[in-house]
């Protein structure tokens, strides 16, 4: 291993917030530019086929996340995977200290035992690599929703059809999640509670794809997400990793032909 003097510190974070982190990149893409300043860590993606984008950003916190460069800005590429092994070996709690050398990301950490443990990879070379810019846009419905509830409507959807469809017709009232009709005729709807409901200023009708949805409300680890829709306009998806964090996803909808 380098020797303490060729490292260049990155930050610090916790096993559960690193998870939380990398499985929300990992819904989208399999390596990542990770930004970090004196006072934040930040990251965006966009998925291959452009439909969704991930803009997150995790301020000093105490524990659960520190950079830890001096000055100035630095952009380090990782593997998703990697990122995966590494927080598979740390309990949620569990300190980690992330460094760079020689072109290689640098991992040490301790265990309850005093064993002291590293581990490296090789960085992934950002040039190339984009800075997506997440639109600005104006939504008729804001609205608050459990994950789980999400997520379980999802599943259910996901036997018989490849959308699933968001209708918001009145403040106070349940949203009515729907798979249209398929192809043999199978209409299956629910609606769904609504924790607290922001602002609905036009009815909403808008459909996404239910893989892309999938994947981005199973790396949500939060137990709320903030929805934000408008008829057939994108949908942006906010969740807070901790006080002060925030990763927002922007899902592109399904238009379908005339």
């Amino acid at each position: 291993m380098e020797n303490a003097g060729e490292l260049r510190p990155l930050f610090t974070t916790t096993g559960g917030v690193l998870k939380g982190m990398t499985n929300m990149l990992g819904s989208l893409v399999d390596e990542a530019k990770l930004h970090l300043t004196p006072t934040y860590l930040s990251f965006k993606v966009v998925d291959p086929a452009h439909v969704a984008m991930l803009d997150a950003v995790y301020p000093n916190s105490g524990d659960l996340m520190a950079t830890t460069i001096k000055e100035g800005e630095v952009d380090i590429g990782v593997s998703v995977d990697k990122l995966k092994w590494l927080y598979g070996q740390l309990g949620k709690n569990q300190k980690v200290a992330l460094f760079e050398a020689g072109g290689k990301v640098v991992a040490q950490w301790e265990d309850d035992d005093g064993s002291k443990n590293s581990c490296r990879f090789d960085a992934i070379d950002v040039m190339g690599m984009s800075d997506p810019k997440m639109p600005v846009l104006s939504f008729d419905m804001v609205l608050t929703m459990p994950v789980k509830l999400l997520r379980a409507a999802v599943k259910r959807f996901q036997a018989g059809s490849n959308f699933m469809e968001i209708v918001a017709l009145q403040t106070g009232k349940g949203i009515n999640l729907n798979n249209g009709v398929t192809d043999d005729g199978t209409y299956v709807e629910t609606d769904l509670p609504v924790a607290d409901w922001k602002t609905l200023n036009n009815p909403v009708r808008v459909r996404f794809s239910l893989d892309y949805l999938d994947n981005v409300l199973r790396s949500i680890a939060e137990d709320d997400v903030v929805m934000e829709g408008k008829t057939d306009y994108p949908m942006r998806i906010t969740t807070v990793p901790y006080e002060g964090a925030q990763a927002i996803f922007m899902l592109a909808p399904r238009i379908e032909d005339a």
